[in-house]
């Protein structure tokens, strides 16, 4: 029989073959016959064992020590005849080190996971800085370095943006605009990612403070620089070219994209701008109705009746005029410029 045969279901050895080596009682010289089982394997009629021809025992076998006892047993081998030993099984090794190699692995991969997630964020931490540093040099000074900008805002210097702005440098506007919009991609990204805002969620909450800010001027800046303010002489030419009623709709349209911006104070800012311009209107207007006009010039020796003319919009316009709310275009250039500096002191 096999090993398992000579060992119970639960791996211990059977205990009929322990009581024949164990046993100190003698072996009885004739041996009891075993009645066979009812309904055995071979049902023959006749199961019964002839015991008259058994030999006879030549002694008592004398039982050997227990120090003397080998654990292994041997059993009959059923397939070719030799002996096989058998007893308790020599448990292997290799399931502990399969066990070490899974452990080392995993923390292995883990280790390698956080390197790799560390170094990930420093590159993205380098990649937004990166291109921030693209801008603002770009924005101060007109080049395309990536270098960290040193010193402090100077309020004494002229910086590129503000010479772009005075010259109506569309160019150099269309392409700090690709510069920024490179740069916020870039720090919303890094949100994203180290911060757990999800892809639908507003960053507002997320946005460095400075950065929240500094968009919000930027965002007037660009439109005004796409749109700056008209002239008096532009708004004389769109009245002269038109009816005094087209003149009226040409300022409003051509407000219309700044009238956009994000930036509260620049939306107040153009409200007020249209409402002047239109009064500019309003007093060509007026001008040309009493014969006034002399080409592009005003005569000096008018007279004209106020009473018959509805002067709101142009005593508002006076109102305004008077106010620093027309100056706002050039304070909110020289606030980005410092808001720039102090960005560029902070970690992202």
């Amino acid at each position: 029989m096999d090993d398992k045969d000579a060992r119970g279901t639960d791996g211990t050895t059977d205990a009929s073959n322990t009581s024949a080596l164990g046993s100190s009682s003698p072996v009885p010289e004739n041996p009891t016959p075993v009645a066979p089982t009812e309904g055995g394997i071979f049902s023959s009629s006749d199961t019964r064992i002839e015991t008259e021809n058994l030999p006879e025992a030549q002694g008592i076998v004398q039982q050997a020590p227990m120090s003397s006892i080998t654990p292994a047993l041997r059993t009959e081998s059923t397939v070719t005849g030799d002996l096989k030993l058998g007893g308790t099984v020599k448990k292997k090794k290799w399931p502990l080190v399969v066990l070490v190699v899974a452990v080392t692995v995993v923390v292995g991969v883990g280790v390698w996971a956080l390197i790799s997630n560390q170094e990930e964020d420093t590159r993205t931490a380098s990649k937004v800085k990166t291109a921030l540093n693209q801008f603002s040099n770009y924005y101060l000074y007109g080049t395309d370095s990536t270098e960290t900008v040193q010193g402090d805002y100077d309020s004494n210097k002229v910086y590129k943006a503000d010479t772009a702005m005075e010259e109506r440098d569309v160019e150099f506007f269309n392409k700090a605009r690709e510069y920024y919009d490179s740069f916020i991609q870039v720090y919303e990204q890094d949100i994203r990612a180290n911060q757990g805002a999800s892809e639908s969620e507003n960053l507002d909450d997320y946005l460095n403070g400075n950065v929240s800010n500094f968009t919000g001027m930027f965002d007037f800046i660009y439109r005004f620089a796409m749109t700056p303010a008209l002239t008096s002489e532009e708004v004389f030419g769109m009245f002269n070219n038109t009816s005094f009623e087209s003149a009226q709709q040409l300022v409003n349209n051509y407000y219309s994209n700044l009238l956009e911006t994000t930036y509260e104070p620049g939306s107040r800012y153009v409200k007020e701008r249209i409402i002047y311009d239109l009064a500019q209107v309003d007093q060509y207007h007026i001008y040309k109705d009493n014969n006034c006009l002399d080409g592009e010039n005003i005569k000096n020796d008018c007279d004209i009746d106020p009473n018959k003319y509805d002067m709101t919009r142009i005593e508002e316009a006076i109102k305004i005029a008077n106010s620093d709310i027309l100056q706002l275009p050039d304070e909110v250039m020289e606030d980005s410029i410092e808001q720039l500096f102090l960005i560029q002191k902070e970690e992202l």
